[in-house]
């Protein structure tokens, strides 16, 4: 591969298919596909050899991680990727691992993941970023093995590889032989596939059926189903240490009692080294009353709300507070609310329930 890495060629399908030859493989001549002929060489390669360093392209980038993320699938589009791999060598890979092997999900490949380690003015502009550690090295350097970036999906086991960030040389670890499988994704997947993220399911049978209208507030339509009431709750990396968060407040409004409230509901999850395995996110539940005096969608003005209230600032999976009832003052409201994850349809969901009773 790096020796074709500068050859040219008339037409662009030949880039493969004058390949054939070499590498010993059979493929139908399909004029007219493009690119996708070197991706089906690359296939029909994996079919007949267990060497992982046809997955070693991309050492010569030029620039380092970024925060861009250019998101690719596994293999790589020209011979041009493999520059700078001319002396990379497989390594005996584990005889307790299966081989690697294409699936419908993707490549399924048993190796490591191993995140790089950053310093603490990398972290701000820089996320941490998975490597898959592969069966292969450098020509007689046995300081460690080749990885290829990734970048993680919504599906713990199920990453994209990271197409501008360099494959690099990773330490030599001992993780045990058991090595979950991971899937490195042959197509680019659609965006809601890979955005990093939770799914929150609002319950609140109690208070929808006394007239309360549902909906979030500062979170982007197209990130909220009335009908289904969920909201994709969309994760920020927190600047100064190496973890992720992400919140979503949903207000409570009567539009006939002028009763408004609002639950918060705050994920904070730390940034593991193993991205084979689910980090499960704290979670804080809050919920307050409506700042008087205010617009009731201002999101700032709950903000402050919360601030100026005396409830702790502890991470806590629920809440009850006592609101008074804007159109019967002699009642008030209680509000219950608390989250968890549930699997629903093989899916893990964040699950927000708020009940909501008079007294």
């Amino acid at each position: 591969m790096t020796w074709a890495a500068n050859r040219q060629t008339t037409r662009i399908e030949d880039v493969a298919y004058s390949l054939l030859g070499i590498f010993d493989v059979n493929m139908p001549l399909l004029y007219g596909e493009g690119r996708k002929a070197f991706i089906r060489l690359q296939e029909e390669i994996l079919k007949e050899t267990d060497d992982q360093s046809l997955l070693a392209w991309g050492l010569d980038v030029e620039k380092d991680l970024d925060v861009s993320m250019t998101l690719a699938g596994v293999f790589a589009n020209s011979p041009a990727a493999f520059l700078g791999s001319e002396d990379v060598v497989p390594i005996p890979s584990n005889p307790r691992r299966q081989p690697q092997s294409m699936t419908s999900r993707g490549l399924r490949i048993e190796v490591p993941v191993w995140t790089r380690s950053w310093t603490r003015s990398e972290v701000s502009f820089v996320p941490l970023c998975p490597f898959a550690i592969l069966d292969c090295q450098y020509k007689n350097d046995f300081t460690g093995a080749i990885g290829i970036p990734l970048i993680p999906t919504r599906d713990h086991s199920l990453f994209m590889r990271n197409s501008i960030a360099k494959t690099i040389k990773c330490p030599t670890l001992d993780f045990g032989n058991e090595v979950p499988p991971i899937y490195i994704a042959k197509r680019l997947l659609q965006g809601k596939e890979y955005t990093d993220g939770e799914i929150c399911l609002i319950r609140a049978r109690s208070v929808e059926d006394i007239g309360y209208d549902i909906f979030p507030i500062g979170s982007h339509p197209s990130l909220w189903d009335p009908k289904t009431k969920v909201v994709q709750m969309e994760y920020e990396f927190d600047e100064k240490f190496p973890q992720k968060q992400a919140s979503a407040a949903i207000a409570f409004c009567n539009p006939g009692t002028e009763s408004c409230f609002i639950v918060m509901i705050t994920l904070k999850s730390k940034l593991r080294d193993d991205w084979t395995k689910r980090s499960t996110p704290t979670t804080r539940v809050e919920i307050f009353a409506v700042p008087d005096g205010t617009d009731r969608l201002d999101l700032e003005a709950w903000v402050r709300e919360s601030q100026q209230s005396d409830s702790k600032a502890n991470w806590k999976y629920e809440d009850t507070v006592t609101l008074d009832n804007a159109f019967k003052p002699s009642e008030q409201i209680t509000v219950h609310a608390s989250a968890k994850r549930e699997e629903i349809l093989n899916q893990e969901v964040m699950v927000l329930n708020v009940d909501f009773n008079l007294i």
